[in-house]
């Protein structure tokens, strides 16, 4: 069964970027929400080397508004999990990550897709938790679902999770 995108927000794209996007879709024959996930995605197996500081997110650079266009995107649940995450550790707005990522790893995942090589993260599981140790507060993010009971002293709580792969009768928590 196909999933349908639910959330649906929009970003600010330079020319150069839009542009990149759309030949990157046509390229490959996809749409090009596709093409802005997998770029993001591509993303979050490098965000080591972007991780931000104690310091306010960064925006992309200021340019005539002529230069601008807004691209409204709809993600799945996961996507959207990953990608605000994604956004929080880098401290880059998602309109500036996607302006990275399109000049890092465009050509790379359009060749690598031509080829048959995906080398962008593919998880579609998520697991938000919440526990306490020793009187601080500790949040527990998971890009995929353990495969084992994750078991803490005191108990996790789990707050939210999204799951392409979720046990029959689970349903995803909001």
């Amino acid at each position: 069964m196909a999933r349908t995108p639910k959330l649906k927000t929009s970003l600010n794209m330079s020319t150069r970027t839009l542009t990149g996007i759309t030949r990157a879709a046509e390229q490959l024959d996809r749409p090009m929400r596709e093409v802005v996930v997998m770029l993001l995605r591509r993303m979050m197996r490098d965000v080591d080397r972007f991780q931000g500081g104690f310091t306010l997110v960064k925006y992309q650079e200021r340019r005539p508004k002529s230069e601008w266009h807004c691209f409204c995107i709809e993600y799945y649940e996961d996507e959207n999990e990953f990608f605000n995450d994604l956004r929080k550790l880098c401290k880059l707005s998602m309109s500036r990550l996607v302006a990275i990522a399109t000049k890092r790893y465009l050509s790379e995942i359009v060749q690598g897709e031509m080829e048959g090589i995906l080398n962008y993260l593919g998880v579609n599981d998520y697991l938000f938790r919440q526990q306490t140790i020793d009187g601080l507060r500790a949040w527990i993010f998971c890009w995929g679902i353990p495969r084992k009971r994750m078991h803490t002293y005191p108990p996790a709580t789990i707050l939210r999770y999204t799951s392409v792969n979720r046990p029959p009768g689970r349903k995803a928590r909001n």
